[in-house]
Parts: structure tokens; sequence; C-alpha cells
């Protein structure tokens, strides 16, 4: 992202150009005011006299432009605000991302607490609960390649002191959050925990430091059972005038499962019920109008989350991104 100071006159040409929000704040009696364009961040500085003379910058500043001033970035989409997407085929490594199963809280690992030390309370007989609900789980198939990730997330269970084997020793409900050890195992106790569970459903897309991701293709699929509600698709960048937290520059909710149909761009795919899946999946895939390459510089991600952070009822719902990492 490259930041260039220019004169109030050409701030003002730039602005009118691009259709460009502006942005400002007042420090030591200097207006700092910025406006941003995908990669680039136009910066001027205006004296703040105590009264503004008449055809000043500041005069024109205060009349034309700080009335409409620090508004959200994300609400303006032009054209000329959208980061450059590349036309041809860029050489990388090809991966695929699948987003947590957003009728199971269990796998949405993004944004969930971790437990260390937590000792558990006795139900009755041989089980315990944990203080939380929804654990995740990310060992059991859940999740596609829940393997890469999952030792940050891992259950470990000990009972005074000592590390049990989930299967073993003892079994886990992980969406009412509780154990239950083997009818064989005598506990001594204390019984203790490390865990994971869910804090929402928010998922998160992004490239790794010094790359670019392009999303290629994307769909979702859905069992034909799931019951939806609104789910956020947003892009989240580094905010211009505060660095490095970011600010969320675009924004699509589907509302429905209509509007998901509608954004099909190449029809709907199908899979019958097969193996451990007693639904058939629907297979939608769709071209979601909201950037396509996330730059790591720029700190662009792509957030998903369900607008109220409640699991759609039904056997399965995930979104897929096929994405092309490579060098900026």
């Amino acid at each position: 992202m490259i930041k260039e100071e220019v004169s109030w006159s050409t701030f003002k040409q730039e602005v009118s150009a691009r259709n460009l929000r502006v942005q400002y704040f007042l420090d030591n009696n200097n207006y700092k005011i910025y406006a941003f364009d995908g990669q680039l961040v136009l910066f001027c500085e205006i004296y703040k006299e105590a009264t503004a003379a008449a055809g000043s910058d500041q005069e024109d500043f205060e009349t034309n432009y700080m009335p409409n001033a620090n508004k959200p970035v994300y609400e303006t989409t032009p054209v000329q605000q959208i980061p450059k997407v590349s036309i041809y085929k860029p050489e990388g490594s090809s991966t695929t991302k699948v987003s947590h199963d957003w009728t199971d809280p269990c796998t949405w690992y993004s944004q969930s607490v971790r437990v260390t030390g937590e000792t558990l309370s006795l139900v009755s007989g041989k089980t315990y609960s944990f203080a939380n609900q929804n654990i995740i789980d990310l060992t059991h198939g859940r999740l596609y390649q829940e393997d890469v990730f999952a030792s940050s997330y891992l259950l470990k269970v000990y009972d005074n002191g000592v590390l049990k084997s989930e299967g073993v020793d003892y079994n886990v409900d992980y969406p009412l959050g509780q154990l239950t050890f083997d009818a064989n195992y005598t506990v001594t106790g204390p019984v203790t925990a490390d865990y994971s569970y869910e804090n929402g459903s928010q998922w998160v897309l992004a490239p790794d430091p010094g790359k670019v991701l392009h999303i290629e293709h994307s769909e979702v699929q859905f069992s034909r059972n799931v019951s939806m509600s609104p789910i956020s698709f947003e892009i989240w960048v580094y905010n211009p005038f505060d660095p490095p937290n970011k600010i969320k520059y675009q924004e699509i909710v589907y509302k429905n499962i209509k509007d998901i149909i509608n954004s099909a761009n190449l029809g709907q795919g199908f899979i019958p019920a097969i193996d451990m899946l007693s639904q058939d999946i629907l297979v939608f895939p769709f071209n979601y109008s909201t950037v396509k390459s996330l730059k790591s510089s720029d700190g662009a991600e792509l957030r998903i989350r369900i607008l109220n952070d409640t699991a759609y009822s039904g056997e399965y719902a995930t979104a897929t991104f096929y994405v092309l990492s490579q060098d900026e």
C-alpha cells in the first residue's frame, strides 16, 4: 500500500475523479485528511485557524468536505475502489480451503477460546462436565483437512496429572461438553482438561505473509435438510488511518437460500447420500461479487459468519474456495 502526500487542490481533484470517501482527524490544530483507493492512500494536511479565512483551503474543507467525511469506507463500491484482479494465470501453488461446517459448532475453531488446566465437574458415576459446550473437535473427520491445524485445538484429559487416551480411557460428547470414563477404568482424580470451545461462527480466509491469494472458484455445499439463516461474506483490509487495525471494506449478506441460488453461476451440482452422509448434498458454484485477490500487504482477508452465530439445522453446510497462492 502506497501513501502519497498531495496538495489540497490535487487531493480534491483525485477525490472527485475517483469518487473517494474522505476521512480526517484533528491533530494539534492540523487537519489530517485521507482518501483510500485500493493500493493508494492520499494524504493532505491543512492548518486549522480559529476562524477560517474566506476562500482558504480550511474554509473549503470545512464547508464542502467535512460534513460528509468519516463515513465507513466499505459503504462505497465503485469499480475504481476494488483492488485490481490479475487477468492472467499466475504461477503459484493451488490449494482448497473449506470453511467451518455451519451446522456443527464443534468445527468453529477460528474464534474459539482455549482453556488449560480446567478441573471438570462430576455429573454422576464416571461422567464429568466441562464448563463449556461445543468443544472443538478436529480429530474425528468433522472438517476437511482438519489434521493440518488440529494441534492447536486438541483436547487433552488428565486424571491426577496423567494424560489419558480418548476411545481407550474415556469418550466425549463434544456438543454437550461431557466425557465419560470407560466402565473398567478407575478414576483417581482430580480430572482436568485442556480444550478449546466455540465462541462464534466466523471463519477467515487470508494469505500467508508475503503472499497473495487469488480466489479462482468458489461454491457452497448444503445438505437437503439445511435450514439457513443470514450469512455474511466480508472483506477486511488494513485501516489506512490506524494500521495495523482493520476496517470492513466490503460486505455481502445472503439472507436465505434464494440469495445463494441466485448467485450460482454454473447451475446446481448434486451429490447423492453416500457412506456417512444420510442426506443428499446440493452444490451451488457461485460468483460472490467481492474482491477476488487477497494481498498480505493490504491485510486483506475474507471473513464469513452467520449473523446470529446460531448453527444451521441440518446435516452439513460449508463453503469451498479453490485458490492460488503466489508471492506478491
